[in-house]
């Protein structure tokens, strides 16, 4: 039942070869098309951020009784449920495609949005609590002005690069790596970048120099890594037009790990970190080379771009 259901599926009879048929029982090999394993990959990087759902197979929603809907994948953590559609394209000379016909597949999510989310959220292991976020997963798909505006409106987008670089960051770092999903997922969305919480408030020094503001102040890397953000060239390549940092070397990390577990290891420099939003400033005194105060930075995922520094 399962081979003759998978047969029944478009395209995907041609990818079955070494059937064997014995007394009803079917053996065979799949040979995975690329976006397959491109869906799979994508179901990889959840699995190792540990989601809390993480389905196996197709997943058929039935919404508003007789319509349904095919979801390449849902994923969740404590806060977000992703609804995940994986769109692959050939490159051609190595260059990303146009999106075309994607963009009528995201105008058809608008439409059923409200409620795929409603019956999703009827399910007992998904619930109400969580909030739904559309995820358009790309292989080879140039991000259009158009595609990345029609996408906003419910969701965000993520390369396939940035997927090789999280998974990367996971077997290196662990859960840590969660941190570097949020940021790569929501640091260009006009709807979801904002981090829910009172902003980051802390001591410092304010100097002006050449018309910018320098703000020195300590403060718990942990504090930070939600808003830091390092645009860093991805092992498979991507956009590396704002990319200014090499790729991560996987040895180096480890190193870096087993330096700072010793008790009392820290690396004495600073972090140097540019914001592009103005941050606010609380004047508590005034000098005649540098003020005393506080800096609000902006809660946003992403927002710090971190220039050098361990």
């Amino acid at each position: 039942e399962e081979y003759e259901d998978y047969c029944a599926r478009p395209g995907r009879k041609r990818n079955i070869s070494n059937v064997f048929d014995s007394d009803g029982m079917i053996s065979f090999t799949i040979n995975k098309p690329k976006w397959q394993r491109f869906e799979d990959k994508v179901w990889n990087m959840f699995y190792h951020l540990e989601s809390d759902i993480l389905p196996i197979g197709d997943t058929v929603l039935f919404y508003d009784d007789s319509n349904s809907r095919q979801i390449d994948g849902v994923y969740a953590d404590e806060k977000y449920l992703y609804i995940v559609e994986c769109k692959y394209r050939s490159k051609k000379s190595g260059r990303n495609q146009p999106p075309g016909g994607i963009l009528d597949d995201v105008r058809k999510w608008h439409g059923q949005w409200k409620r795929v989310c409603r019956s999703l959220s009827e399910i007992p292991e998904i619930g109400r609590e969580r909030t739904p976020i559309f995820v358009l997963a790309t292989y080879g798909v140039e991000w259009t002005k158009q595609l990345k505006d029609e996408v906003g409106e419910i969701g965000v987008l993520i390369d396939n690069s940035q997927i090789d670089g999280v998974i990367d960051l996971k077997k290196n770092i662990g859960l840590s790596a969660k941190a570097v999903f949020l940021q790569e997922l929501f640091k260009e969305s006009k709807k979801f970048s904002e981090i829910e919480g009172p902003k980051k408030v802390f001591n410092c020094t304010r100097t002006k120099i050449d018309g910018f503001q320098i703000y020195n102040f300590f403060a718990n890397s942990g504090d930070l890594i939600n808003l830091a953000n390092v645009p860093r060239r991805m092992p498979s390549g991507g956009d590396l037009s704002q990319a200014y940092q090499r790729a991560l070397k996987p040895a180096k990390v480890n190193q870096i790990g087993t330096y700072l577990s010793d008790k009392g290891a820290f690396f004495p420099n600073s972090v140097i970190i540019a914001v592009e939003e103005e941050c606010e400033f609380y004047c508590d005194v005034e000098g005649e080379v540098s003020d005393i105060g506080k800096v609000e930075l902006p809660n946003k995922y992403g927002s710090l771009f971190i220039i050098d520094g361990q």
